[in-house]
């Protein structure tokens, strides 16, 4: 016969081991969740709730593809057409959506997760976590827009214009037959882009525009 004692000591523990992992996940802004896929349900922790501004108790655990009704309406079709290649192709899930919590508060998640597939390679559950990084990102966008504005005010436009095609990969001969200029002056341009930022080569200014030039990596 089992020790009364030993198993409320058990249970204890283990509220002491969830309240932990409550206050990580809150400190984190992260929440974890599970999709039984072919019993249709998912499961999700305290912290993902708290991200999405809901209760356990509102949460409707029946989930297929496009199902959710918190996603962002803009990134429904994007976040349903990840989540079937995952299914389809088996490639982790790692990208980047908007939810609308009930409050009108728009929050950007950045969600992670891996398949597990039965014997027979049927995919049986999705389990992952998702993290609130909505201010992350308005961070990074204004170190972004210092940037872009430090260019702006270090650099003429002719030269932001040169720079960019440095960046393409031009020679000097290339970009001088492009803007209609001679290859003694672009490379007076150049040398006064380097010198107005603080950089050694053009490899390093280079590395710089493209540092605020998002999709021109």
């Amino acid at each position: 016969m089992a020790d009364p004692a030993i198993d409320i000591q058990k249970v204890r523990e283990l509220e002491r081991s969830h309240a932990r992992l409550a206050e990580a996940e809150r400190l984190a802004r992260l929440g974890s969740w599970d999709w039984d896929i072919p019993a249709g349900k998912m499961t999700c922790s305290d912290g993902l709730f708290e991200i999405y501004g809901i209760s356990a108790e509102d949460f409707d655990e029946t989930f297929e593809l496009g199902s959710s009704k918190y996603v962002h309406p803009d990134d429904r079709a994007f976040v349903e057409e990840e989540m079937r290649q995952t299914l389809e192709t088996g490639t982790p899930v790692d990208f980047e959506y908007r939810i609308i919590r009930p409050d009108g508060r728009v929050r950007r998640l950045h969600s992670r997760a891996e398949l597990i597939d039965g014997a027979d390679g049927t995919p049986l559950r999705l389990t992952g976590i998702a993290q609130d990084v909505t201010e992350l990102h308005a961070v990074a966008e204004a170190l972004h827009q210092t940037s872009k504005g430090d260019l702006v005010r270090l650099l003429t436009p002719r030269q932001i214009e040169i720079l960019g095609l440095v960046a393409d990969g031009l020679s000097n001969a290339e970009i001088a037959s492009r803007l209609y200029l001679g290859e003694s002056t672009v490379k007076w341009h150049i040398r006064k882009i380097l010198k107005a930022l603080g950089v050694a080569n053009r490899a390093q200014a280079v590395a710089r525009y493209l540092s605020i030039q998002p999709g021109r990596r």
